[in-house]
């Protein structure tokens, strides 16, 4: 092996950063909890979408194209959002992403017409989409492909964890209460502060895991020598 910056590195080991190393940075939790919001949306709304229209007045018809708009809407933006992404910073993306679909849940209780269920399809189809693309573009980029696979799949796990509770928060919004407000209220709220903090976080680079695993060295070494 040869020494890299105080660590000791393989020859022809990708860099980049441990999950470990990931896991401490803002960034990785930033990212990983705008995933699991996404999560939270999709999964209840997908059981409880039909329900959520019935109650606002609208036709089972209504839920399929709903369904049909949403999927054609982000099917369409992931070719612009996919080249934006090499273009301007993928934290502001996801900032925009989380806006769109926090302000789409602030405003799903007040719609009842087809023209604003046909606007909040499209913000839903084109918000989730940019978080879904930024989620297959952020690891790599940021903590590159040291342990790429653990990174993702950790943060996989996460969305995964989250997918349960939207079905939940749903469920005991509507039994509560009678309808399904509160809780996009909450997920509105949720998806403003998430996109506040990361229009802000610093998205760190593959190589910035050499000055970390430095530091950490120097500071074994200084453990080691002190009396």
């Amino acid at each position: 092996g040869t020494t890299c910056c105080g660590t000791n590195v393989t020859a022809g080991e990708p860099s980049g950063f441990m999950l470990s190393q990931a896991m401490a940075t803002p960034a990785f939790w930033m990212f990983s909890l705008a995933i699991c919001h996404m999560a939270v949306i999709s999964s209840g709304l997908s059981l409880f979408n039909e329900s959520v229209l019935n109650v606002q007045g609208f036709s089972t018809d209504a839920f399929y194209n709903l369904i049909t708009l949403s999927g054609v809407a982000g099917l369409i933006a992931k070719l612009p959002v996919g080249w934006l992404g090499r273009q301007v910073s993928l934290a502001r993306m996801q900032t925009v992403g989380l806006v769109l679909q926090a302000g789409c849940m602030l405003w799903l209780p007040h719609i009842h017409s087809a023209s604003a269920l046909t606007a909040y399809g499209i913000g839903m189809g084109v918000g989730g989409t940019i978080s879904t693309v930024i989620f297959f573009s952020i690891w790599s980029q940021a903590f590159g492909a040291r342990q790429l696979g653990r990174i993702q799949g950790f943060a996989q796990m996460l969305t995964v964890l989250a997918s349960a509770l939207g079905p939940r928060l749903l469920a005991e919004c509507h039994a509560q209460t009678g309808d399904y407000r509160l809780a996009f209220e909450f997920l509105a709220i949720a998806g403003f502060l998430l996109g506040f903090g990361c229009w802000f976080v610093r998205v760190p680079r593959p190589e910035d895991a050499h000055s970390l695993n430095a530091a950490t060295d120097d500071s074994s070494l200084l453990e080691t020598v002190t009396p």
